[in-house]
């Protein structure tokens, strides 16, 4: 079973509410390692940016634009999940 967080995506680690400062200053990033399951996070190098690896990502598009149009109507149903997962 999957689940979703739905948060604004940080664009930087040092605004990220999964990041976490050990006592020896280093930062690190407690979701980095949902992937693989292993207990070991990744340690944020540049506090001022956000890695490739960084496992938040932006939630997809609404259906606005002509590929997800057919005969003039978009995918209403597409919409409403989003609109259902995302809160708006």
């Amino acid at each position: 079973m999957k689940g979703i967080i739905v948060l604004d995506v940080p664009e930087e680690c040092r605004k990220c509410p999964f990041q976490e400062v050990s006592e020896e200053n280093h930062m690190w990033c407690l979701v980095s390692n949902l992937d693989d399951c292993s207990r070991i996070h990744k340690m944020i190098l540049d506090e001022y940016s956000k890695p490739d690896w960084c496992p938040i990502k932006p939630a997809p598009e609404r259906a606005d634009h002509e590929d997800y149009c057919d005969n003039g109507r978009c995918d209403k149903g597409w919409n409403d999940c989003l609109n259902e997962v995302l809160g708006r």
